[in-house]
């Protein structure tokens, strides 16, 4: 797939997913993007896991999202103080691993928090 064509996927995909996904990078870097948004994708629509160049997801990464049914009290909004990799709720309620930046606002299951890594709140 050229370069020009994943990055068109991975718009698409982002609309889909309701988030924005970064376009910048080596093909290497993207096609992982795509992988890991297609992923996505498929586990939050019941897909089967099948990506456009005919691969299959792994297991551990359908695992990677959980419906969840957690009141909004066992919620927390957080910052993290530095780039972690965490389950965060999508816009949908699902929990999906993430790779989040310092400084961006997520939420995160309550028992998940860790204070020397992240403030709660903003």
């Amino acid at each position: 797939m050229e370069k020009k064509d994943i990055i068109a996927r991975l718009k698409l995909l982002s609309d889909e997913l309701g988030r924005e996904i970064e376009t910048t990078g080596s093909v290497v870097d993207l096609e992982l993007r795509l992988r890991e948004a297609e992923d996505e994708f498929a586990a939050i629509n019941g897909d089967d896991g099948v990506h456009s160049e005919g691969g299959v997801s792994s297991q551990a990464a359908a695992s990677m999202i959980h419906q969840t049914d957690l009141s909004s009290r066992e919620r927390i909004k957080v910052k993290p103080l530095t780039c972690l990799h965490l389950k965060v709720f999508n816009p949908r309620g699902n929990l999906i691993s993430k790779c989040v930046p310092p400084g961006e606002m997520v939420e995160i299951a309550s028992g998940d928090f860790d204070h020397k890594k992240m403030i709660k709140g903003g």
